[in-house]
């Protein structure tokens, strides 16, 4: 059996590759007032966990807690525990097993209101016998490659399409280990060097997590120094908020 990310919206398209199959589809959120723990769209969160269950079986998630930067460093590590496990309580109520809880505190970047959150990552089991490979082509060493991953505003959430992209460079590491890979964080509109560091860091993290060593990805951030096209439209911008990789042959 292989462990597999399974993101939420109730989509049922997938990828196969290799060994690794993965539902691609965006995460859910839980939200939560300024200072406190109890659950603001709990409602919500218990349709749509009901709705994936009776969609894909059983499942377990990963969660991820978050607060705003209102507060110490230590107020705001104790505070994201507390939401962790006021999410926690709740996958017990529906039955629902938590692998994995990551206590991130404080984010100092965005909307206040939209970093008091814990998000949480489906995971679920394949049988290995179910997954069909695919053939991959070796990639081109040295050559800077413009991924389709794109994110979220002012933030290191990947869009849901994005994770396509994260499944190729999963599979094309995994057929060919003599590779390794930089990635290259970038941002629009304004400098922000951490969030384009982020982002580069977010799609290592979705590869360790599929298996990759993290000794064979290495990761920059470049700010909003690079971009892609003139920022013109939204759309310009979201073109901007992206990643970039580049394969090294050992």
């Amino acid at each position: 059996m292989k462990l597999i990310l399974l993101f939420l919206s109730l989509v049922t398209a997938l990828t196969t590759f290799s060994q690794l199959t993965v539902l691609k589809q965006d995460a859910l959120t839980i939200r939560f007032s300024k200072g406190k723990w109890e659950i603001l769209n709990k409602e919500s969160v218990v349709r749509s966990l009901k709705k994936a269950q009776k969609l894909h079986g059983n499942f377990s998630v990963m969660l991820e807690g978050y607060t705003d930067s209102v507060g110490t460093e230590e107020y705001n590590t104790y505070l994201a525990d507390f939401r962790l496990k006021a999410v926690t309580e709740l996958m017990t109520e529906l039955s629902i097993a938590v692998t994995e809880k990551k206590n991130h505190g404080e984010k100092p970047e965005g909307k206040l209101e939209e970093n008091r959150v814990v998000r949480i990552t489906l995971l679920k089991q394949i049988p290995a016998a179910d997954l069909q490979p695919e053939a991959i082509a070796e990639p081109k060493a040295d050559v800077p490659q413009v991924l389709k991953i794109e994110f979220h505003n002012n933030s290191a959430i990947m869009m849901s399409y994005s994770y396509d992209e994260v499944d190729k460079l999963y599979a094309t590491l995994l057929e060919f280990p003599e590779y390794d890979i930089e990635l290259h964080g970038h941002v629009c509109c304004m400098d922000h060097y951490q969030i384009s560091y982020e982002r580069a860091a977010a799609v290592k993290e979705a590869l360790i997590r599929q298996g990759i060593s993290a000794d064979r990805i290495t990761i920059f951030g470049h700010s909003n120094t690079q971009p892609l096209v003139v920022e013109i439209t939204e759309e310009d911008q979201q073109r901007n908020r992206r990643v970039e990789a580049v394969f090294k042959k050992r």
